[in-house]
């Protein structure tokens, strides 16, 4: 016997929006694939227009003010008729919609565990920010209405955060997130800002040049690869997916382990260190 395939709902981030913003829909409930979706602007979808979207969720920007339905179609195991959901209705109005804008990263050691984040670019009324601890699979809550966020955060850790923007009519929109990451515990992080010499505290972040034994990571966004200028030793190096290179001059570097090197990372050596 075959499965029985469930169509599922449709929900909308907002059922009103305005001219020119997208209409966000998902799918939920469905048991069987999603083979695609559909818009008209009539309840009975007689005149609809296809979406060869196979997944659950679709965005669609709608430019004209009026009454929108929307409906996904589903079929399990390949087996009998496909089924189409319920028709999910969106109104748009005429409006400005709002802009989510963008927050501000961070990022420092262990000795720096506060800060102030901004929003920027938005259009809108900020009605909350959200934080989330696992890359944004799911997101909590925060009680803050102003373009500004003061975080304190644990060692060790990494945060993105995001504010939700509404425009009275015109529904509800995010901002694009922002990350804050705070090293851990004897950690310090090359940036190569403005040279490779290992020995200047300004090519380290929170200009903190490592001590004996410390562990280091190598930032995905450093400007220059590390040249070891004087005698090192460190704990683990975490080449941090950098495409960045460890170059000996005259002086020994000690390491106890590597970490998330590949092809690209390795320790050159161009003098007798």
């Amino acid at each position: 016997t075959a499965a029985e395939t469930i169509p599922g709902s449709v929900t909308a981030l907002n059922n009103t929006i305005c001219e020119g913003a997208p209409a966000e829909l998902t799918l939920f409930g469905n048991q069987g694939d999603v083979l695609s979706w559909q818009m008209s602007t009539d309840a009975g979808f007689t005149s609809p227009i296809n979406f060869m979207n196979t997944t659950s969720s679709l965005q669609h920007t709608l430019s004209v003010a009026g009454t929108y339905y929307f409906r996904a179609q589903v079929q399990k195991n390949q087996c009998g008729t496909p089924v189409w959901s319920e028709g999910k209705s969106i109104t748009v109005n005429s409006g400005t919609p709002p802009v989510g804008g963008k927050v501000s990263s961070d990022e420092h050691l262990a000795t720096t565990l506060s800060g102030t984040l901004k929003l920027t670019g938005y259009n809108g009324d900020i009605t909350k920010w959200q934080y989330s601890t696992d890359n944004g699979l799911v997101w909590i809550d925060i009680s803050n209405t102003i373009k500004s966020y003061p975080y304190n955060q644990s060692p060790g850790t990494k945060t993105m955060y995001r504010a939700v923007v509404s425009q009275a009519g015109c529904g509800t929109t995010f901002s694009n997130a922002g990350t804050v990451r705070i090293y851990g515990n004897n950690q310090y992080v090359w940036m190569g800002t403005i040279s490779r010499e290992s020995n200047n505290d300004d090519n380290w972040l929170d200009t903190s040049i490592p001590g004996t034994a410390a562990d280091v990571v190598l930032s995905n966004n450093a400007q220059n690869p590390i040249e070891i200028n004087q005698n090192f030793e460190m704990g683990n190096i975490h080449y941090n997916g950098s495409n960045r290179k460890v170059i000996l001059g005259n002086y020994n570097l000690s390491v106890s382990s590597i970490s998330g090197a590949d092809a690209d990372n390795f320790i050159q050596t161009t003098g007798t260190g």
